[in-house]
């Protein structure tokens, strides 16, 4: 007999990051594959903003950071898919270091 998804029961609006994450990391398959999905588009669209900026990093933050390697595996796995072959294996991924709260949009100083 297949268990039935908890978030099935759950309306959209009232949906939060945090249910999605906590239910994945419980091995909820729906929850695990929205974190896949999300970060196959994630990672194409990352892909594609380093061909026109080469950045050295890309640092993710907020809720969905939050989700650690359900959001960032997938997301890595999609960026060096998509990626030029120039930028393949060079371009690091990583969680903000700034405290909840203070990620808004954040200026140099000058």
């Amino acid at each position: 007999m297949r268990r039935r998804a908890k978030l099935r029961g759950v309306s959209f609006r009232q949906l939060t990051g945090k249910m999605v994450t906590e239910a994945a990391q419980r091995g909820d398959a729906i929850a695990l594959a929205a974190f896949d999905y999300t970060g196959r588009i994630l990672g194409m669209k990352l892909a594609d903003s380093v061909a026109h900026t080469s950045p050295e990093a890309i640092v993710l933050f907020g809720g969905l950071a939050n989700a650690g390697d359900l959001i960032f595996a997938p997301t890595k796995r999609s960026i060096e898919e998509h990626v030029l072959g120039i930028f393949k294996g060079k371009v690091k991924l990583l969680p903000s270091a700034l405290p909840e709260g203070n990620t808004a949009v954040l200026a140099p100083r000058p």
